[in-house]
């Protein structure tokens, strides 16, 4: 059997599975043309056929895999009990879900939240007053936004110029 491919005639290679129970068992027996170039763009398809398949793969796994973390990442903020009416203080956990905000950056402006140690052990919970909690965010929200200086600092000073080795005055030339 010859195929024309690219204008020439080719015998194209054979593949024979072995006898095994199973496909993966078994090995292939390829049967070569005389011709190098066919086997070649034979491997060439197989690892495009492959690569694509595998592909398809990862990136299905991978978007079930980020599915599965945002869903996690939302039952646990579910789960984060209420701050009862009347309460004084509050854990980190629900004072990231108050603000909208995350545990960490909780943690990280601890003493600006108002946070006390629970016990005196090294590694204590803390907790955070709500009234200093609140005022801080107040304040936090009604700051106006910082000014950011444009880049590159100060603007050059304006001077005259002079020659390197004599100090003399140069021309200004237009």
């Amino acid at each position: 059997m010859s195929v024309q491919r690219n204008g020439a005639m080719t015998t194209p290679a054979v593949v024979q599975l072995g006898s095994g129970t199973g496909a993966a068992r078994a090995r292939p027996d390829v049967g070569l043309s005389g011709d190098d170039r066919l086997l070649g763009q034979l491997v060439d398809e197989l690892a495009d056929e492959l690569s694509n398949r595998l592909a398809d793969r990862l990136a299905g796994r991978l978007a079930e895999r980020i599915a599965a973390v945002a869903i996690r990442n939302q039952e646990d903020r579910v789960h984060v009990p209420p701050i009862p009416e009347g309460a004084k203080y509050a854990t980190s956990e629900q004072l990231a879900a108050r603000y909208q905000v995350s545990t960490q950056w909780v943690e990280s402006r601890a003493a600006n939240l108002g946070a006390t140690p629970i016990s005196d052990s090294v590694n204590s919970k803390l907790r955070y007053h709500l009234a200093t909690a609140d005022a801080y965010m107040d304040a936090r929200r009604r700051r106006p936004p910082t000014r950011v200086r444009p880049a590159g600092g100060r603007g050059p000073k304006s001077r005259t110029r002079t020659h390197s080795r004599t100090g003399r005055r140069l021309l200004d030339v237009e």
